[in-house]
């Protein structure tokens, strides 16, 4: 396997089997990977590998710096971009820093199962499309929090860009998932909250204003008749 053969604040330069030289970052990731004094946290094929509980895992794939997380009997898969933040959980023995990163990527990975059972009363009104959950065939938040409604043209219907503020209606909320009750994260928390607006939009008063103008004349009456 490779090996460190020269390091400075900023690089470690490492030997190949096959003779060549390489420099990378000197970060969490290469040390753990590459510096004989983690061997411990290896696998016999090199992989790192850790786990705080034999339900709290972190085990590399084959492909380098990217990670199967385990928790409760669920894996989770991170990204490249990830390694070092992953490593860090390893190198600090941050098993409440873990077991955060794994609850947030848990809800994002399967946000929309979690919406779906979250809103299931109203599930005759939503629709759970590629693009995001849409409201009444009328208004769509994406499932990275961004919202937008359906505009109709002679040349067909067109989706625009909507503003819809919740952070002052944020609270910490428990949910209950497969793993366990845990906190709502913020991007669910924001689909959540922007889908609540959606199903019962405030069309009235002072908070009405940022919203309603954004909207076309037909669209705003047909709101004001059916919740003004």
């Amino acid at each position: 396997m490779s090996k460190i053969i020269d390091s400075d604040k900023n690089h470690l330069t490492l030997l190949n089997d096959n003779g060549s030289v390489e420099t990378v970052v000197n970060d969490d990731y290469y040390h753990l990977k590459y510096d004989r004094i983690n061997m411990d946290l290896r696998d016999e094929t090199d992989r790192i590998f850790f786990q705080f509980t034999n339900q709290k895992k972190i085990h590399e794939t084959y492909n380098r710096k990217i990670f199967n997380l385990t928790y409760r009997g669920k894996i989770i898969t991170t990204r490249q971009d990830d390694a070092v933040k992953v490593c860090s959980f390893i190198v600090n023995r941050d098993e409440e820093g873990f077991v955060s990163f794994f609850l947030d990527r848990y809800q994002v990975e399967n946000r929309k199962e979690l919406i779906k059972s979250l809103l299931a009363p109203f599930e005759k009104r939503l629709r759970f499309a590629k693009r995001g959950v849409i409201v009444d065939d009328t208004f769509c938040v994406a499932y990275d929090g961004h919202a937008s409604f359906k505009v109709a043209y002679p040349s067909g219907s067109r989706w625009e860009s909507l503003c819809l503020v919740v952070e002052d209606y944020m609270r910490a909320k428990k949910i209950h998932t497969a793993i366990g009750v845990m906190d709502m994260s913020i991007l669910l928390q924001t689909i959540y909250l922007k889908i609540g607006f959606c199903l019962k939009p405030i069309v009235k008063g002072k908070e009405a204003h940022i919203f309603m103008n954004q909207l076309p004349k037909k669209l705003q009456q047909c709101l004001l008749d059916e919740w003004g």
